[in-house]
């Protein structure tokens, strides 16, 4: 079996359980649009961010920092032991995101009613579904259906109740039990068929994780949750009218960001043992890939847009075309980042030379803050950086190509 066959086989279940989630969402979307004014749909779009942010801060890197370390551990106590410190990790983080946000709201610094941001409360708990477990151990299929169908309840809740203002807030409940209950089978699943069990918390191998999976959540960051980071960028400096056009432009991006970000992780379990040459070809077939699709998505856009969201709503649609060519620049990036740059520099190189990357988008942000505040230059700024970051990864790879030939 090729390599392209064999990292195929094992996105689909990946891909399945993100690509039902992100529908999902889409799907609500023209319904919560079409019964709630845009100040409110402001605020679910702010909560949405929120949430995003409190997930990115709960993963902590740790899909990528168990990429490299599962292999080595050395039997069922020992995946049981570094599974549970994992867990307390994610709960402390958890925790940590929502006391820190609390704070911004009680300050005015973030803008968002009180009722939105406790009921989004269970959502920010999703962070702690162990995707990662199934992906490490290449068996995400078994996530698929126990992902569909809280996500139909989901979707038949969000129509049957929120539809008028006074139930806004109910999405991020109706969404908080939907994860609920994916994350609640998941767990079963690992105690019954994988014989986990929950060891006690251990500080100081909880601060040892803490710190080693500290580089890999930057690059993570860097090449996958950029969107999500400058949107935090926003609902601190814009209002809620503004907030609601970049989510819809965001969740563009993030249909297009799941999907790469999935093979990207897939690839670099399945090319970890693999020459350059042969890793270089997969990835070249994949930038092709997506370069045919973000043109695509362009041509259709204006359709799309006419055909789901209220007129009122037309105005999101340059932002959304913008993040389509962020998507396409991000998506190059994550492509040669652990795949062909982890080879030709090595990992930890790699991420000291992300974490530079991620200096730069915050310098952006700040000079937004200070300068501009106003949704076109702040997705501008986001490109830019972007093309930045991935000619500099170009021109990494060409020159090594070129030392190598020589």
């Amino acid at each position: 079996m090729t390599l392209l066959n064999t990292v195929f086989r094992q996105i689909l279940p990946r891909m399945n359980i993100m690509l039902i989630n992100q529908l999902a969402m889409l799907i609500s979307l023209p319904w919560l649009t079409s019964h709630l004014t845009l100040q409110t749909f402001g605020h679910i779009a702010t909560g949405i961010i929120i949430v995003q942010i409190i997930w990115i801060i709960s993963g902590w890197g740790v899909m990528n920092y168990v990429v490299e370390v599962w292999n080595d551990l050395k039997g069922l106590e020992e995946e049981n032991f570094i599974i549970t410190q994992i867990l307390y990790l994610k709960l402390s983080l958890t925790i940590v995101a929502l006391i820190a946000i609390f704070i911004l709201i009680y300050f005015n610094i973030v803008q968002l009613p009180w009722v939105f941001f406790f009921c989004l409360i269970p959502s920010a708990f999703a962070g702690m579904l162990p995707l990662w477990f199934y992906h490490v151990n290449k068996c995400p299929h078994e996530l698929v259906v126990a992902t569909l169908i809280p996500k139909v309840l989901f979707l038949i809740l969000i129509l049957c109740l929120v539809n008028q203002e006074a139930r806004a807030h109910w999405f991020f409940l109706i969404q908080g039990l939907s994860f609920l209950l994916t994350t609640c089978y998941a767990f079963y699943q690992m105690k019954k068929k994988y014989h986990f069990r929950a060891c006690p918390a251990n500080p100081i191998k909880i601060h040892s994780l803490f710190k080693k999976c500290f580089p890999y959540y930057l690059n993570m960051i860097t090449t996958e949750q950029m969107n999500s980071i400058w949107g935090l960028c926003l609902v601190i400096g814009a209002g809620p009218i503004a907030i609601a056009y970049y989510n819809l432009s965001d969740q563009a991006y993030r249909a297009g960001s799941l999907i790469t970000n999935t093979v990207a992780q897939v690839v670099r379990v399945n090319i970890i043992h693999t020459t350059l040459t042969e890793a270089w070809s997969l990835v070249s077939k994949l930038i092709l890939t997506v370069i045919f699709f973000a043109i695509a998505a362009w041509l259709l856009l204006d359709n799309i847009v006419d055909s789901v969201m209220p007129e009122n709503y037309h105005a999101a649609l340059p932002y959304i075309r913008m993040m389509i060519g962020v998507w396409l620049l991000q998506s190059c990036i994550k492509f040669l980042n652990y795949p062909i740059l982890g080879k030709i520099i090595g990992v930890d190189a790699l991420n000291r030379l992300n974490t530079f990357m991620l200096s730069g988008h915050i310098f952006l942000m700040v000079f937004w803050l200070w300068m501009f505040n106003d949704l076109t230059s702040l997705i501008s700024l986001f490109m830019a950086m972007s093309v930045f970051h991935l000619s500099y990864f170009l021109l990494m790879t060409l020159f090594s190509s070129s030392t190598t030939n020589r």
